[in-house]
């Protein structure tokens, strides 16, 4: 009979990697994992929201899902300049269906966002236009605890429904939690009871507080904490990552990946590794696996609204838009079998 999906970080963890060298699947061994396709992802509902908040790691992780939505396995990607980075960066992807079960897809990229307000997303507009569901991905640059503080709004502004998190990595080398971060995001988790929160940490270069750090969200994401069954926390070194720095790119240290064609010279980044499951995707499946609740159908609050923490300071374009229109020969198949 066919597997469960994993309930648990470690029954997900319990497992092995199968099929070819190049491009191999984790399996776990007690329990399955759900595929990375949108229309497994988005089949319970009208309208899902994933919203990341970190650094170039999280980035990583977002591209990697729409990729993997896509079907493309190949990519690379150089970092963003500092004043870019600093004037604030929000991704957002949606892929929408139709009655007729074609699909089409959309990424903007909205810059400047600290000072500009991006429209990133819209309601799905279900029963419109043929418009059958919507699955919506969005990424905000904030690599500090203080940072994703200041952005934590969007959580609630694009109803989210999974949010994943990383603890500042090396941004954060002086301070192993910042306690109203844990504050903020239990508000947001008791304020939408559907709400379920990801959090994924990376331990190089912060040796003075990683034992602290993994110690305290240990215990805040643990059986005994507040809204536990929502939570998870992900040490990348325990699980998906061997301890080889030759699968990291040597200057940058995480997986290179990227949804445009970047040129990357060899010596700016010393090995690229294509984001198969052996690397990020098998990540972000994870975390769908694991919050498997956070993609069906809500019940609604008895009030009908959740209190927005919002920062709304102005309103911005697109600095790019990528479209793409796709026809699926069969529902369970994967991205790679759709006609761009």
């Amino acid at each position: 009979s066919r597997l469960q999906p994993c309930k648990s970080v470690s029954s997900f963890l319990d497992g092995r990697y199968e099929g070819e060298s190049f491009d191999q699947e984790w399996v776990p061994s007690s329990c399955s994992s759900i595929p990375l396709d949108p229309y497994t992802w988005s089949e319970n509902k009208c309208q899902t929201t994933i919203t990341m908040l970190g650094d170039s790691h999280i980035r990583n992780l977002f591209t990697a899902t729409i990729n993997g939505f896509r079907g493309v396995r190949y990519f690379a990607e150089a970092h963003a300049g500092d004043a870019i980075k600093e004037s604030g960066i929000v991704y957002a992807y949606e892929w929408r269906l139709y009655q007729n079960e074609s699909a089409v897809d959309r990424l903007d990229v909205h810059l400047n966002v600290n000072q500009k307000h991006p429209d990133a997303f819209e309601p799905c507009p279900c029963g419109v236009d043929d418009v059958v569901r919507c699955l919506r991905v969005g990424f905000i640059w904030a690599p500090s605890f203080r940072e994703q503080a200041f952005q934590m709004h969007y959580v609630t502004e694009w109803d989210s429904d999974l949010v994943i998190v990383e603890p500042g990595n090396a941004y954060e080398r002086n301070t192993a939690v910042w306690p109203k971060w844990l504050v903020i995001l239990d508000e947001l988790m008791k304020e939408n009871k559907h709400l379920h929160l990801g959090i994924v940490a990376w331990p190089w270069n912060i040796e003075n507080v990683v034992k602290e750090r993994t110690s305290i969200l240990t215990n805040w994401t643990g059986p005994e904490a507040s809204h536990s069954t929502r939570k998870s926390f992900w040490l990348h070194k325990s699980g998906l990552y061997d301890g080889e720095s030759t699968k990291q790119g040597q200057t940058l240290w995480h997986f290179a990946c990227s949804l445009g064609k970047e040129k990357v010279p060899n010596d700016r980044i010393q090995a690229v590794e294509p984001c198969t499951d052996q690397t990020d995707t098998s990540q972000i499946r994870g975390f769908a696996t694991v919050h498997l609740d956070a993609f069906k159908e809500r019940s609604r609050p008895e009030d009908g609204v959740h209190e927005n923490l919002e920062i709304r300071i102005g309103h911005s374009n697109s600095g790019g838009r990528e479209t793409n229109t796709m026809q699926p020969t069969n529902h369970s198949r994967s991205l790679l079998g759709w006609r761009h």
